[in-house]
């Protein structure tokens, strides 16, 4: 479970700047070639043409793109959740976020240029800890799919085309309810819906769920898991490629992230991705060093620790560090922020309010760049072009900041 009560670290960011001046004196005035007795003989080209400067090394990594803030949510109390969606159908993104303290989910409507415009989907839903949206209903339009810690449900909201939503609910009593995401996992063509709980008192308490869609929007509870120790984030991919939708889960209280092969009809089987990462808090699915296979971004609250890893191709995993000096880090994204071919690595580390991304040079090799050192218990992390630019913009919601904050990408 997030430390939600725990007092937020503000990072300083020191910025060292340095400035060089001066200038040469004038070249000296160079006399023409005397040509009395005749022309200039040619320069001597016998032994061959100048050889090109050698480039054996490589094309030189791109330059970092900037972001300009934009402040999305202001005083959306314990912003934990952030994500988006086309919410009201006309062609471009809206955010999407949660608020712990004030229970609230709600999406911001981009009008362009950088204005939104907020619109309240619930005020009551206690502790609102996760929000996405989904075509659960399969009308073509997006609902809107949560899930509330104290509320202890997951729960979804029709979109009636208009933007406006009718709540049903998915599971009430799911106690603890901390982490929520949808794919169909049973081929039938709908979606879906996963969910894991977070019993902080309870050890060995709490559960992994999945919610079988009848394709109209009624739910089926299948266990996937019992008996577990703090589930803190779930995302359903298909993991193995092979056309199914698989589950990978992440495990605060075993330190462990694994994933679930769906073996059909409703059977699943239990991999380990990665164990001995203590304090766990998230799990990113991404083909990271682009060889065609998924592989795992992971982040730990209590290790400060940003890694991946390496999948094989045949779902064995090695674990390489990224960060290991990022204090509370909390959640993980990626996206080619710098549109260089790769996929870079977005994250958030609550304990120094840092949003910060980490540039990838084609070979897995990162450097880390700071986009805010402001973000007030920084928790959760999202890429989405946002202006319809052509590069992805970032989206940050900040804990004990109270906000939802854009970073426009300027690139393009």
């Amino acid at each position: 479970m997030i430390h939600a009560r725990r007092a937020a670290l503000i990072g300083l960011l020191t910025l060292t700047c340095w400035q060089c001046g001066g200038g040469a004196p004038s070249d000296p005035i160079v006399e023409p070639p005397d040509t009395t007795n005749g022309p200039v003989e040619p320069p001597d080209t016998t032994d061959g043409p100048v050889e090109p400067p050698d480039t054996t090394d490589g094309p030189t990594e791109p330059a970092p793109p900037e972001f300009t803030e934009h402040v999305i949510g202001p005083a959306f109390l314990g912003a934990i959740s952030v994500s988006s969606a086309d919410v009201d159908g006309d062609g471009d993104l809206d955010p999407l976020g949660a608020a712990f303290h004030s229970g609230q989910l709600a999406w911001w409507e981009n009008r362009g240029a950088w204005s939104f415009t907020s619109h309240v989907i619930t005020s009551s839903f206690p502790g609102a800890r996760q929000v996405f949206a989904f075509d659960l209903d399969r009308d073509g339009d997006q609902d809107i799919l949560g899930a509330a810690f104290y509320g202890n449900e997951v729960a979804w909201w029709e979109n009636d085309g208009q933007a406006a939503f009718a709540r049903h609910s998915i599971k009430g009593g799911f106690v603890g309810a901390n982490t929520v995401h949808a794919g169909d996992l049973d081929g039938d063509g709908d979606v879906d819906v996963v969910a894991g709980s977070w019993k902080h008192e309870v050890n060995g308490a709490d559960a992994l769920s999945w919610f079988e869609n009848d394709g109209s929007g009624t739910f089926t509870e299948h266990v996937l898991l019992g008996g577990i120790s703090r589930i803190s984030n779930v995302r359903v991919v298909d993991l193995d490629r092979d056309a199914d939708n698989d589950v990978l889960v992440s495990l605060y209280g075993g330190a462990t992230i694994r994933w679930l092969e769906n073996r059909g009809s409703g059977s699943f089987r239990t991999h380990t991705v990665g164990s001995s990462f203590a304090g766990v808090h998230w799990a990113f699915p991404t083909d990271l060093d682009s060889d065609g296979d998924i592989d795992v971004l992971g982040a730990s609250i209590d290790a400060q620790t940003v890694a991946w890893w390496e999948n094989d191709g045949a779902q064995v995993f090695a674990r390489h560090n990224v960060d290991t000096s990022f204090p509370g880090a909390g959640s993980v994204f990626a996206a080619d922020l710098d549109l260089d071919g790769d996929v870079d690595i977005l994250a958030t580390a609550e304990g120094v309010s840092v949003v910060a991304w980490w540039q990838n040079d084609g070979s897995e090799t990162f450097t880390r760049r700071v986009i805010s050192a402001a973000e007030g218990q920084a928790l959760d992390v999202h890429a989405a072009d946002l202006d319809g630019d052509g590069d992805p913009d970032v989206l940050s919601a900040a804990f004990s900041g109270h906000r939802l904050a854009a970073w426009e990408n300027r690139l393009r």
